[in-house]
């Protein structure tokens, strides 16, 4: 094995250890230190400088139960007052001593009201008596006033239910958008870090190529000077085994000295290239590991985008209104059912009967339309008679054929002239048009009801039940009554292969 071999091989091993010494340290990172441990007599010792031996455990545990037991002897006696024991001949000043009851005589069987007279045991005695005068107060501890005050304010009006709904609202949407500021700031801030370490990645890249490339001119540089080292030695040992003469020998020894000479600039530039190599293996480290923080930080922006979305879609949900429910027929059903062609819509006289709960007074009533063929809503009587309903935020209220800003405020269902469908395309794409390669190739089509990522517009087809189903969704915003998840079992699903002889859609 020439020295070059050698060389590589200490190389090797080197990048060995350093790998294994950089796992070691990750390892350690992750491993707290025991808070305690045990010598050799079995003496525990806490944070590598406090011993405590047996004795002193022992001791410790005898304390705790004399001051635990003198604890609960103190609490658990009454000490009564006596005479004997108020040794401060002032302490009787602060004691009251008198019995309120001594100087009342005791009368057996007194009555303290007046009795009922025989021929009126029918009656109902009711002890009335009112003995303040009209300037005294009704209350002189601060208990008493504080219900008295509660009371009053109950009775003067308090908060109604609409104030109290609005509150909670102003609190929730208040809430939202405090995590949305501090999302987005935590956004803005990651991103920041992503473009930083973004733009130092390729100079990173550029130095450690630079550096390799260093590194192997180094590596040519060194087998070069290798070589003439070992024919530097071979001539200066061949002049000593050839001379004869003291000239010879001096020429020999002159060769020597060459190669000495030769050798200290071989192993100078031995070290140069191990520092190389070192600082090659540097440069790699950081720039993998600048590599992977980066991919860890694209992941971490994704998650905080979606936790936003997810936040904004529960602000979009607080600001919008619940309590009101608007269907309306599509345009289409209302052009077939008007020109009285076949379909499967059902007519707003239907949808009325069925789930409409508005005040004809406040929100208007219903007239026949202008073919006579179905109804229609007349104009509201009470300008805004939206601002009636809220008053009662727990009431919902069911609007057919709503007011234009009734379909804005609250929570709208369309009902379409047929079956409504929604395909959800497989997320891996694949060759789904050559049917030897169509293995996997599905579609879920979503049927019946179709409801947003908001959960505030459905769309449903054109059956009482699914119109039933979707209202039942919206008032509970999606959501299992039980767990407050959300809640996908009203979704109607089925899978289909997308190479047949027709397509879904």
């Amino acid at each position: 094995m020439t020295k070059y071999d050698r060389m590589h091989a200490r190389k090797e091993q080197r990048r060995a250890e350093r790998e294994k010494e950089r796992k070691e340290k990750e390892e350690g990172k992750s491993k707290k230190r025991a808070v305690y441990r045990k010598d050799g007599q079995g003496n525990i010792i806490l944070w590598g400088w406090l011993k405590v031996t047996w004795v002193a455990i022992g001791m410790i545990i005898a304390i705790i139960a004399i001051t635990s037991f003198l604890a609960f002897a103190l609490i658990m006696n009454d000490e009564e007052f006596r005479d004997e024991n108020c040794k401060n001949p002032f302490c009787q000043l602060f004691v009251d001593m008198s019995d309120p009851n001594e100087n009342i005589p005791f009368v057996p069987d007194e009555n303290n009201y007046t009795p009922i007279p025989e021929d009126e045991k029918n009656w109902t005695p009711i002890p009335e008596a009112e003995a303040r005068s009209d300037d005294e107060p009704v209350c002189y501890s601060p208990a008493c006033k504080k219900k008295y005050e509660e009371e009053s304010t109950t009775k003067t009006g308090g908060d109604s239910e609409y104030e109290q709904h609005q509150e909670i609202r102003e609190t929730e949407l208040d809430r939202i958008n405090n995590l949305i500021k501090e999302l987005k700031e935590e956004i803005v801030t990651l991103e920041e870090d992503i473009d930083k370490l973004h733009d130092e990645i390729p100079q990173m890249e550029l130095d450690w190529k630079q550096q390799e490339k260093d590194e192997k001119s180094g590596d040519g540089k060194l087998q070069s000077m290798e070589y003439n080292l070992e024919k530097l030695k071979k001539e200066y040992r061949q002049a000593y085994d050839d001379s004869r003469t003291s000239g010879d020998i001096d020429d020999a020894k002159l060769l020597k000295d060459e190669y000495n000479a030769y050798k200290k600039l071989y192993e100078d530039a031995l070290e140069k290239y191990a520092e190389d190599t070192e600082k090659t293996i540097e440069l790699e480290t950081g720039y993998e590991e600048a590599r992977d923080e980066l991919e860890i930080m694209m992941e971490e922006l994704v998650d905080l985008k979606d936790n936003l979305e997810l936040l904004k879609i529960e602000m979009w949900k607080a600001k919008q209104s619940n309590q009101f429910i608007s269907i309306r027929l599509s345009g289409t059903c209302i052009v077939l059912i008007e020109n009285g062609y076949p379909n499967n819509c059902p007519t707003y006289q239907e949808l009325k009967d069925a789930f409409d709960n508005t005040d004809p007074r406040i929100s208007g009533g219903f007239s026949p339309s202008e073919s006579g063929n179905d109804i229609r809503r007349d104009v509201p009587p009470m300008e805004k008679h939206w601002l009636y309903y809220e008053q009662l935020p727990n009431w919902k209220i069911i609007t057919v054929d709503p007011h234009p800003y009734l379909m804005q405020k609250g929570l709208l269902i369309d009902v379409a002239p047929m079956t409504v469908k929604s395909v959800h395309k497989p997320s891996i794409a694949q060759d789904c048009d050559d049917p030897d390669k169509a293995i996997g190739c599905e579609y879920d089509v979503q049927y019946d009801i179709v409801i947003d990522k908001y959960c505030g517009h459905a769309s449903v087809s054109p059956d009482l039940k699914s119109i039933g189903e979707a209202i039942k969704q919206l008032m509970k915003d999606c959501h299992n009554e039980n767990t407050k998840e959300l809640d996908l079992s009203w979704k109607k699903l089925i899978t289909m292969p997308i190479y047949d002889p027709y397509r879904v859609y």
